[in-house]
């Protein structure tokens, strides 16, 4: 058996088997989730996942046995989003991904409480371009 396949076979009954937190998701039921490629995204403090790839797809595994599959393709982006170590904004998100596929990816992040929509008065610094 491969090592990486048993690490992920362990980590995911282990994120699996974990209860869901209702407020993240208890909070979105009852706000509706409006983004686009400005809206800044963050981690959600203490939220737990599991992230590989077999094949050509990549699975996100959260507690309570919810899944998410994507493509491969879809996975840089998905590591940077959930591994983000401060707020970003979603057109910001990995260029594996298309314009329309960042802000689905997002809105699904944030719909399953993995990440949050930062408030209007929160303010992140942006990046200078090399001239």
């Amino acid at each position: 058996l491969d090592p990486r396949a048993l690490l992920d076979a362990c980590a995911e009954k282990l994120v699996t088997g974990l209860t869901p937190e209702p407020a993240p998701r208890i909070e979105q039921l009852f706000s509706p989730i409006e983004l686009d490629a400005e809206t800044l995204l963050e981690r959600q403090a203490g939220a737990v996942h599991h992230l590989s790839q077999t094949g050509e797809r990549a699975v996100l595994r959260m507690p309570g046995g919810d899944a998410f599959e994507a493509s491969r393709r879809a996975a840089p982006a998905l590591e940077q989003a959930l591994g983000a170590s401060g707020p970003f904004r979603v057109c910001d998100m990995h260029d594996s991904l298309n314009p329309a596929a960042k802000v689905a990816l997002a809105r699904h992040l944030v719909s399953t409480g993995l990440l949050k929509i930062v408030s209007a008065n929160s303010s992140v610094e942006r990046k200078e371009e090399p001239a």
